[in-house]
């Protein structure tokens, strides 16, 4: 008799944890779904959007290499003249955008990231090259 009773409360209890465990996977593939469509559908910014950013980031970048100048080291100054090759060859390209930016956003703000990056890469070697500087006391 006992086994009988037994039986039956057993066979309860595995029916409610294959229903919580249907629950949870539900919720869980709920909360997924939920959270691809609502990155799916997230605004985002159009096109050009951080185009006054990068401009003023690489206008800071440049004032920087200016006060810092370019080191005299002749090793150095084939890296730095091949950084400053491209960074002219990017301002040809960057020039017709520049005027319009409307016209192409999308490869304007291309551009003017890789400026950007050049940039930061021009001020490092710069800063690297840069004699040690000691205090005067």
């Amino acid at each position: 008799m006992w086994e009988a009773i037994e039986r039956r409360t057993g066979a309860r209890s595995h029916r409610r944890k294959s229903a919580w465990s249907v629950a949870a996977a539900a919720a869980a593939l709920l909360a997924v779904s939920t959270a691809v469509w609502i990155v799916a559908h997230a605004p985002t910014a159009p096109p050009g959007a951080n185009l006054a950013s990068l401009m003023a980031q690489s206008q800071q970048l440049e004032r920087r290499v200016a006060r810092h100048g370019a080191p005299e080291d002749a090793a150095w100054s084939a890296s730095r003249r091949a950084l400053v090759y491209r960074i002219a060859d990017l301002d040809r390209e960057l020039a017709p955008l520049s005027i319009d930016p409307a016209r192409d956003p999308v490869r304007a703000e291309q551009l003017w990231r890789q400026r950007v990056g050049l940039m930061q890469s021009l001020a490092e070697l710069d800063r690297a090259g840069a004699p040690p500087r000691t205090l005067a006391l």
